[in-house]
């Protein structure tokens, strides 16, 4: 099933429906499309390219603005590039995690980077400038609710 946007009230649609979806689409005007479907699966992964100074504590809600992200979708994935690394910390039975802290110049954000402990141990220091392709999660702790980076590649 795909949807999941959540103003349609939770409305689920068979996958099966996609198909006559794409001979209504393809059928249609070309000029008033803006985009078309080649594929039942999406041949992207980035989502959108935020500046740094868009790393605001509010971000969560510009990634609710990228809705449908529930049910049979995946979470928006963003890239960011040039951020400065505040701090790099291994963690796990082998070292194979690593926590982030990355520094816009206004915020400091949290990042985990699950399985890239050896990728981040070796090749990310404390001062570098790196572009990352991460997800938005919340997190809670002590009661209080923050956004952290889920990091999905990193590179100098």
């Amino acid at each position: 099933a795909c949807g999941g946007y959540k103003n349609t009230g939770g409305f689920l649609a068979p996958s099966e429906s996609l198909e006559k979806i794409r001979c209504r689409w393809s059928q249609g005007d070309s000029s008033t499309r803006t985009v078309g479907i080649k594929s039942g699966k999406p041949n992207r992964i980035l989502d959108a390219e935020l500046p740094a100074p868009a790393l605001k504590p509010d971000l969560d809600r510009l990634v609710r603005l990228m809705e449908p992200t529930g049910v049979g979708n995946r979470p928006v994935a963003l890239r960011t590039k040039r951020l400065l690394v505040a701090q790099v910390s291994l963690f796990g039975r082998e070292s194979e995690h690593c926590k982030l802290l990355f520094d816009t110049g206004a915020y400091r954000w949290p990042a985990v980077y699950w399985g890239g402990g050896h990728k981040a141990g070796n090749q990310i220091h404390l001062g570098d400038v790196v572009d990352v392709v991460y997800r938005i999660a919340p997190e809670h702790l002590d009661g209080m609710r923050r956004l952290r980076m889920v990091v999905l590649d990193i590179c100098r």
